[in-house]
């Protein structure tokens, strides 16, 4: 601008033949005399500057006539200013835009998976707050980028499949992120309530729900492309989990459940054990093992098809192995694991290929004793997806008292409490 108003001004004078005594008039403008533009006057808003979107007319001499004094036109276009951004917030704002944007696309993408697409709907709706109480911090940048990545690339996954098998795996993780949403309005909210005398733990108990929400997109990205293996592989997959020769009738709503009255719990009873369960399964820091015993006739296996029916519709019951003497194959302590390992696979997809491959190398390994079992089936197996498996999947095993084999009933438990905290 200021280049453009010396070359103007330099015109101008050349064509003057006196320089005497300049005046220069700003059609319309407050200017004092022989002033075109300051500085300031370029940064005035509109209201300051009645000249803003005209032409100024620049004179030299007092002729008006035409001759060698006459004015000629400059042009000069002032723009309304714009507010400016503090430092780092356009980029911060671009970043959550963006963010938003993706979450928006992936809402499209996944509209047939009605589970995940709430999920990331809860995660849109959260946005626009959270990013009003983590203004000033440009560190939640780097946040907004790497959920915008992870968004992007799970899109991408699920339009270049041209299948996606959502298993109940995946679906306990989008009812997990529909949590982690939850639990970010309820802290909100506390935040608008309780003032600002714990701003920055308030801060950073929003970020790490926003961790966990991240960590779930990744697990969800491993669910998707391990998906179109598992359905290209069909046939190799059932080949090989029908191999460890599961028994069926163990699960806790087979139909022999029927033929040896195992009930659920009645509406309204039972309900401060239930209530401890679900505490028990909600806490990541509670030990991993549950161990609930009594009398003969207290109820247990009735709590135990309970927690197994209300644990399921959450999407989070990857196994249940009810032992009755009522059948041969339910009491057999050797086909609890293999049972397990064979619902396991089919609850998530990721630990579907982990044991695939383990039975192309070792195909007889469900027929091996306890511990290499345990080890090979599940241990090996769990170790390498655990990553993208829900923390708070739960496997129920009933009634121990009723196997044959006393000696393999300890085998399996110290197994259990060997492996289970890893």
């Amino acid at each position: 601008m200021r280049k453009l108003l010396k070359e103007s001004l330099k015109r101008a004078r050349s064509r003057s033949p006196s320089q005497s005594q300049p005046t220069s008039t700003a059609t319309g403008s407050n200017q004092g005399p022989g002033s075109i533009l300051s500085p300031s006057t370029v940064g005035a808003s509109p209201a300051d500057n009645p000249t803003t979107g005209t032409g100024i007319k620049s004179t030299s001499g007092t002729d008006s006539s035409g001759g060698a004094g006459a004015a000629s036109l400059v042009p000069i276009i002032v723009e309304p200013t714009e507010t400016i951004p503090a430092p780092g917030q356009k980029t911060q704002n671009a970043a959550w835009n963006e963010l938003r944007r993706s979450l928006r696309v992936l809402t499209n993408t996944s509209s047939t998976f009605p589970q995940l697409s709430s999920a990331v709907e809860s995660v849109l709706a959260c946005l626009a707050e959270f990013e009003d109480t983590t203004r000033d911090r440009e560190d939640f940048e780097d946040l907004a980028t790497e959920l915008t990545g992870l968004a992007n690339t799970l899109n991408q996954q699920m339009v270049a499949s041209a299948s996606t098998l959502m298993s109940d795996s995946a679906e306990s993780v989008a009812i997990s992120i529909k949590r982690q949403t939850a639990e970010i309005r309820e802290r909100l909210e506390r935040m608008r309530t309780g003032g600002i005398r714990d701003a920055r733990a308030d801060e950073e108990e929003l970020v790490k729900h926003y961790r966990l929400i991240e960590s779930h997109f990744k697990q969800l990205q491993t669910n998707v492309s391990m998906s179109t293996w598992s359905i290209t592989n069909e046939h190799l997959v059932n080949t090989r989990l029908e191999g460890l020769r599961p028994v069926m009738q163990a699960a806790y709503d087979s139909s022999i459940s029927t033929q040896v009255s195992r009930r659920c719990c009645k509406e309204g009873t039972r309900t401060d054990v239930l209530a401890g369960l679900d505490a028990w399964l909600d806490d990541p820091t509670s030990w991993p093992i549950y161990w609930m015993d009594g009398m003969a006739g207290t109820g247990k296996t009735t709590i135990a098809s309970t927690f197994c029916e209300r644990v399921e519709k959450r999407k989070l019951l990857a196994a249940s192995f009810f032992c009755t003497r009522s059948s041969s194959d339910c009491r057999d302590v050797t086909r609890i694991v293999p049972t397990i390992a064979y619902q396991l696979a089919r609850y998530s997809i990721p630990y579907q290929a982990a044991i695939c491959k383990i039975l192309g190398q070792s195909p007889d390994i469900g027929s091996k004793n306890i511990t290499k079992q345990f080890e090979q089936l599940l241990n090996e197996p769990v170790q390498q997806v655990k990553e993208a498996i829900s923390q708070h999947i739960l496997i129920v095993i009933d009634a121990l008292d009723e196997c044959d084999d006393r000696d393999g009933v300890e085998r399996i438990l110290s197994m259990l409490f060997k492996y289970a905290p890893q």
